[in-house]
């Protein structure tokens, strides 16, 4: 694993920092310096690490994670998830550089997509302690779904979608794979009752938000002890605009969208079906998913709030006022 390390500075530094970093990343670079030299001005103590795959990168973490104040993840929320088997329930925090595409983990927490502001919290932020969702014992930070999501991101997005639309090559990869996707059928264990449901999209939330800004609930937090679960039904079109409504509003009063929230919830296909949590295939059904309260702790600016969500969610979120 390549490192580089910040020059000596004089007096005490305030922070020592481990920073791993995604080369391939999607504002890897350039983006990374400005942060760096955020750290070099802070008097801050840091070694870069640039990992060659996940395995690597948790090996790196558990290997230096009790020697400094905090790791830095430099990336996208696939690196963040990768991050977690050596973070999950330990005391050092996890401080994020998001330069990935749709840095929905840094959205929820309020980290600012400025490379220098993001790394101005890292050196000075305060610590919390955020809930983590587990499927089949994989951790993830955001929301693990079934069907139409999984199918758009193995097969809508084409070489170059995320460099040219960013946060919004997700919207555009599900136009082009809603029209080909066939519902299935699929059975919820949750609070002891079991529900048969017909689906096209079915999501498990532990943060607020997925997919570059979609919510999954409108009042889900991560720190709230709770999934949050939806499931989108096979209907005409009139339908389905009516269910997008509701899913990008965060939840709408008589909608065809099924919801519900809990602790635990037990999933089962006819067939074995993958489950894409922060980006990356990581589980199949059948499945349990389960929340894990308070088992990672972060930097975050505690005043922040959604300061991190890019204009155009700050025009939605305007929308959604209006309604």
């Amino acid at each position: 694993m390549l490192e580089t390390q910040s020059q000596p500075h004089r007096g005490e530094p305030r922070r020592r920092l481990a920073v791993f970093a995604n080369a391939a990343a999607g504002r890897a670079g350039g983006p990374l310096d400005a942060a760096l030299a955020v750290f070099e001005r802070c008097g801050v103590e840091y070694r870069c690490h640039w990992p060659a795959n996940g395995d690597a990168l948790r090996a790196g973490i558990a290997a230096v994670a009790a020697t400094v104040d905090a790791v830095v993840v430099a990336g996208g929320d696939g690196t963040v998830n990768a991050a977690l088997g050596a973070l999950a329930g330990g005391t050092t925090p996890l401080a994020v550089l998001p330069l990935g595409t749709a840095n929905d983990l840094a959205r929820t927490l309020g980290i600012p997509f400025d490379p220098a502001g993001a790394a101005a919290i890292a050196v000075d932020g305060s610590v919390h302690r955020i809930d983590l969702g587990r499927v089949n014992g994989r951790y993830f930070c955001n929301v693990a779904h079934i069907g139409l999501g999984v199918r758009a991101r193995n097969e809508g997005l084409g070489e170059g979608d995320k460099r040219r639309w960013r946060a919004l090559s997700y919207p555009v990869a599900l136009l082009r794979t809603a029209g080909r996707l066939r519902s299935f059928r699929l059975e919820v264990e949750v609070d002891g009752r079991t529900e048969r449901l017909r689906a096209l999209h079915f999501a498990v939330g532990n943060g607020r938000y997925y997919g570059g800004g979609v919510p999954v609930q409108a009042e889900a937090g991560i720190d709230d002890g709770l999934l949050d679960a939806y499931c989108v039904p096979p209907q005409g079109r009139l339908g389905l605009l009516r269910a997008a409504w509701d899913v990008w509003r965060g939840g709408v009063a008589g909608s065809p969208v099924w919801r519900a929230q809990a602790q635990v919830l037990t999933v089962r296909t006819r067939r074995h079906r993958r489950i894409l949590a922060d980006g990356e295939i990581i589980a199949y059904t059948p499945a349990t998913f389960e929340v894990c309260p308070g088992e990672l702790p972060v930097v975050i600016d505690p005043g922040s709030g959604d300061a991190a969500a890019p204009s155009i969610q700050r025009l939605w979120q305007g929308v959604r006022n209006v309604v």
